[in-house]
């Protein structure tokens, strides 16, 4: 499985990338190479590699992380909505039929009562 970003580290990326205009990803790299960046970016460096800076695409994870965030936001209001769900009683078993009762009158006749 490939490694992802977390959702730190994106928005690490996506705030860099908004303070450093168009040329973001140049920016980064020499940052990366002259080791002043800390937190987030220099995690995402060390897991990542530089390299992998040339193929990422900004816009893309955005994307991908809006739909997690819509999944997550899914899941949420799924998991409140339990909380409120009234629990439906199973079915009872039906109780037995009563035994019925043989009594013996007189004329040795059986009765069912």
């Amino acid at each position: 499985m490939a490694k992802q970003l977390t959702p730190e580290e994106l928005g690490a990326l996506i705030d860099y990338a908004e303070r450093h205009g168009r040329n973001w990803k140049s920016k980064l790299n020499e940052d990366w190479m002259y080791a002043r960046t800390t937190g987030a970016l220099q995690h995402i460096r060390n897991s990542f590699g530089p390299n992998w800076l040339v193929s990422f695409n900004l816009e893309k994870a955005k994307e991908q992380s809006q739909r997690m965030v819509s999944d997550e936001e899914l899941a949420r209001i799924g998991a409140r909505a339990g909380k409120h769900m009234v629990e439906v009683p199973k079915a009872r078993k039906a109780k037995p039929a009563a035994k019925e009762q043989i009594t013996m009158f007189d004329d040795d006749e059986p009765t069912l009562f």
